[in-house]
């Protein structure tokens, strides 16, 4: 890494990016995704119309233009779409800031190409129901369907879920509710269908 030695009194005028996330919604491919970025203005001027970029896998994909006062953070949002599953890296990059260090937040993520379900029930017909509704007669779901029993359920069918769909019988134990508990903490969506034994005391006890 190079960094550039600024004169002081060029320090004055200073932008930073201050945080970077992602919105936290499920990313797929040709769907909208958001990129939500804080931009602190570290110096001492009043800063009028300057640019700030998001860049995807090396193209420049939107700018917005910011008024920052001295001491201000400002929340910046960009909206766009990814084209393609995989591997994906940006960075949003304040333009023509005299610091160079802190101009830039660059982020990565992964891209699946389907959404992957795990729906926890017995052999009910509104899990059959389930099933059904994210299952593509012709083969082009954008789901990825994985079916267990609470008595067959294991740590790996929690952890490669993207959403987690608790269907009626919510009784699943405290092992299986401690795995839930952690994916919800890493993002993992969770969906609990309301069924006659459903204790959601115990789940927000346990989850």
């Amino acid at each position: 890494t190079v960094y550039a030695l600024v004169p002081p009194s060029e320090t004055t005028t200073n932008l930073a990016i201050d945080s970077i996330a992602g919105g936290g919604e499920l990313v797929r491919s040709g769907q909208p995704f958001r990129v939500n970025t804080f931009v602190r203005n570290t110096g001492e001027s009043r800063l009028v119309d300057i640019p700030i970029a998001l860049w995807i896998s090396g193209r420049r994909v939107q700018q917005r233009t910011i008024t920052v006062a001295p001491n201000e953070r400002v929340a910046v949002e960009f909206l766009t779409m990814l084209p393609n599953p995989g591997w994906i890296s940006g960075r949003v990059e304040i333009v023509d800031d005299a610091l160079i260090t802190d101009n830039v937040r660059w982020f990565s993520l992964d891209v699946p190409p389907e959404t992957r379900i795990t729906i926890i029930g017995e052999a009910t017909q509104s899990r059959a129901s389930l099933e059904a509704i994210f299952t593509s007669p012709d083969r082009s779901s954008p789901y990825r369907i994985n079916v267990r029993s609470v008595a067959d359920i294991d740590r790996q069918d929690v952890e490669s879920a993207d959403v987690v769909i608790l269907n009626e019988h919510a009784n699943v134990g405290d092992r299986v509710a401690g795995w839930l508990r952690d994916a919800v903490h890493r993002g993992t969506g969770l969906l609990v269908l309301i069924g006659p034994e459903t204790d959601l005391q115990y789940l927000n006890r346990q989850v």
